[in-house]
């Protein structure tokens, strides 16, 4: 990716990554100087959590564009081509931006302020599968938490006498109703325990509800600041089955917030 390409994906990534996908990291660590942790109440559970600190939680990543196959983000420069077929090729084009990056943890819950900082204009968080994103606040100031579920109310017992296929349906729709009553609540705890969050504002919740139903098994989100305001976006896939093999992805990005689009 070179700068007019970057410029391009700053200004509009619906238009610009079409049907593609963009593949950011799958990072548990992030940065460890964060704040204190806290928990939430949530019903009869609870979800640890971690606020990081912004002036800490800021990355290098490195954008790729792949052509078909979407856009890569990374922690590090992929590599010059080496060996002797590597003459005849130039190095890969990179571009390098600082960004704010929010990891993730099982049965945890991260937040983050972004900040209208003027030299880091770029917000990603490691894909969601499972996990939900919560967005609030201004949109110069918003306030971002990456969730994720994980009890033994996820579980189903297994059933001999249904088939493996019936299994995992049945399986998936139980999932998909425990997911949508934790977050729902946590929702709820968020706005009335999380100190950063504004009960003034709406928020915008993204959860497997808005994703898993198209048949991928991740969303990625990441957002722009544009003249010291932030916008989210998301982005996953559309997958088209050909009896049990996979005959298609199709990448589908949209407004997450402050102006959300729903999946369509």
């Amino acid at each position: 990716m070179d700068v007019s390409q970057w410029k391009q994906f700053q200004k509009d990534p619906v238009a610009y990554l079409g049907t593609r996908t963009v593949r950011i990291p799958d990072d548990k660590a992030g940065d460890k100087r964060e704040s204190t942790p806290g928990k939430l109440i949530i019903g009869s559970e609870t979800m640890d959590t971690l606020r990081y600190a912004a002036r800490y939680n800021v990355r290098d990543l490195y954008f790729r564009d792949t052509g078909d196959t979407g856009l890569d983000v990374a922690f590090a420069a992929p590599p010059a081509p080496s060996g002797f077929f590597g003459l005849f090729q130039s190095a890969p084009v990179t571009q390098k931006v600082r960004a704010y990056f929010l990891p993730w943890s099982t049965g945890k819950g991260y937040h983050l302020t972004l900040h209208a900082t003027a030299d880091i204009d770029f917000f990603a968080t490691a894909p969601l599968n499972g996990c939900c994103l919560y967005a609030n606040g201004l949109a110069r100031k918003p306030v971002i938490v990456h969730s994720n579920y994980d009890s033994e109310r996820l579980t189903v017992a297994f059933d001999p006498s249904q088939t493996v296929e019936q299994q995992f349906a049945a399986t998936a729709i139980h999932q998909m109703k425990a997911y949508t009553k934790f977050y729902g609540k946590l929702e709820t705890a968020l706005a009335t325990q999380l100190g950063a969050w504004s009960r003034d504002t709406p928020a915008t919740q993204f959860g497997p509800a808005q994703y898993l139903h198209l048949g991928g098994s991740q969303a990625r989100v990441f957002g722009f600041n544009r003249d010291g305001e932030w916008t989210l976006y998301y982005n996953l896939e559309r997958v088209t089955m050909q009896g049990n093999r996979i005959s298609a992805r199709t990448g589908i990005t949209g407004e997450l917030w402050p102006n959300f689009q729903p999946v369509v």
